[in-house]
């Protein structure tokens, strides 16, 4: 399998799981008969196919690193602030959900201009800055030194606990491994 074909996996594995988890977001595990196929509904009564959140953000951070050629927290936190307010990049047009820790670090973004407005508060440590991570092991593929560092910046946009940048760069070096072919022993 060569690169291409990795990334378009990753990318497309993404939108479809969150697509497909949609069905039972926020519910228990157990709660809920298993998922089998794509069938939308969930708390955002979603069609089939369409993505959440998650996906969107992934979009935002993967049309930054092409279109500004590299890592720009700015850019990036300018494209989340887009998807917030118009719905840039949303499968239904507009934002119609969003996590606390992300709206916080947009809200306070809008105010300090500081790209780096993630909470270092360990309370917190949520998992949405790993939601969207997956475009920049595919962006730096070639230098996993950079891969780990821009991981960790990425967190630091809107989730800025050591808990969270250390998870990104772990995931990362993860998505890097696999992206690269790499052995699962």
């Amino acid at each position: 399998m060569n690169s291409s074909e990795r990334f378009r996996g990753c990318l497309l594995g993404l939108a479809a799981g969150d697509a497909v988890g949609t069905t039972v977001e926020f519910q228990r595990r157990g709660s809920f008969p298993p998922v089998k196929d794509m069938v939308g509904g969930g708390p955002f009564d979603l069609q089939p196919g369409q993505w959440t959140d998650d996906t969107s953000m992934a979009l935002c951070l993967a049309t930054s690193l092409v279109e500004v050629g590299g890592f720009d927290a700015v850019d990036q936190m300018n494209r989340y602030c887009n998807w917030y307010e118009n719905g840039y990049l949303s499968s239904t047009g507009e934002c119609f959900d969003i996590g606390n820790t992300v709206r916080k670090a947009l809200s306070q973004y809008k105010i300090s201009s500081n790209p780096f407005s993630g909470s270092t508060n360990p309370m917190s440590a949520g998992n949405g800055c790993l939601m969207r991570l997956a475009p920049i092991p595919m962006f730096y593929l070639k230098d996993r030194d950079r891969v780990l560092h821009y991981c960790g910046e990425s967190s630091r946009t809107t989730h800025g606990a050591a808990e969270c940048i250390d998870a990104s760069r772990l995931f990362g070096d993860i998505l890097f491994r696999a992206l690269t072919g790499a052995s699962k022993t």
